[in-house]
């Protein structure tokens, strides 16, 4: 079975999923690192590296079309 391919939220590059990290909305909570990639709704994906690209370019809120505290993700990339 092939490897889906996701895109970067940061650089925009095209990778397999396995080498990303899925981030995903939850309600009351906000954003949350999908660990199991099985979060209801929209995620964004993204390299690990590529945390301070997300931040720049705000792909995270784009990404899941909400609203999105932009400390509580710089907290939650900072923590990866």
């Amino acid at each position: 079975m092939a490897v889906p391919i996701r895109m970067c939220a940061g650089c925009r590059q095209r990778a397999p999923q396995p080498e990303l990290v899925r981030l995903a909305w939850q309600e009351g909570t906000g954003v949350v690192v999908d660990v199991n990639r099985r979060a209801p709704g929209r995620g964004v994906n993204l390299h690990p590296g590529c945390a301070g690209l997300v931040l720049r370019n705000r792909g995270v809120g784009r990404g899941l079309r909400r609203d999105v505290d932009g400390e509580q993700v710089r907290a939650l990339l900072g923590s990866l």
